[in-house]
């Protein structure tokens, strides 16, 4: 098993759209295109941090579900993608739990 993380920065515009206005509409977007809850992280008032996660079989997998997400996101035109972190863990065992205690 393999979670594939981001967290994604966008900038907020000058004009018209709110701290939480602007989150929740990045946040929808996600949901309505890709079906993944995803969760605003603590940020400066000039950004928005949006957090999420995908879970897969293999890393290559989660790594192109990851890299289509952020690629549709920098294409969008309703929000300002300026940048973003991603990471892979692989789990090999069935005792997940224990293996996740290794990466807190």
């Amino acid at each position: 098993m393999v979670i594939g993380a981001f967290r994604l920065s966008f900038a907020i515009p000058e004009e018209g759209t709110t701290h939480k206005g602007e989150a929740q509409r990045v946040k929808d977007h996600i949901w309505s295109h890709y079906k993944i809850s995803v969760c605003e992280l603590d940020s400066d008032s000039r950004e928005v941090l949006i957090g999420g996660a995908v879970v897969g079989a293999s890393e290559s997998a989660c790594r192109k579900r990851v890299e289509t997400i952020i690629e549709h996101l920098r294409q969008w035109p309703k929000a300002n993608l300026i940048h973003e972190e991603t990471d892979f863990i692989g789990f090999t065992d069935i005792e997940t739990e224990r293996d996740f205690e290794k990466y807190q």
